[in-house]
């Protein structure tokens, strides 16, 4: 089976709603999710495709400079920590 791969934009992450339009896209979230951190990961949790959600060095440092980024990929690692299909790879 072969792993769908997805490089993390930190750009896409820094705020709620331009978030929560990058997650829809990716994962096809239903219209109802606003960019909440809850639902993020309950949406994550029922991800059923292997996933490797990638973010190279240049990226990391990017995130660790946005606060909301920050949340949103531990909130990413978390749900990957549960769900068996997801992965986080830093490249």
């Amino acid at each position: 089976m072969e792993t769908r791969k997805i490089r993390l934009e930190a750009d896409r992450i820094a705020e709620r709603s331009e978030m929560a339009a990058y997650m829809k896209e990716l994962f096809g979230f239903s219209k109802s999710y606003r960019g909440s951190l809850d639902g993020l990961y309950d949406y994550l949790s029922e991800v059923c495709e292997y996933t490797d959600i990638c973010v190279d060095n240049h990226t990391m440092f990017l995130i660790c400079q946005q606060d909301f980024a920050w949340d949103v990929l531990k909130v990413i690692s978390d749900a990957a920590l549960e769900n068996p299909y997801l992965r986080v790879v830093i490249l």
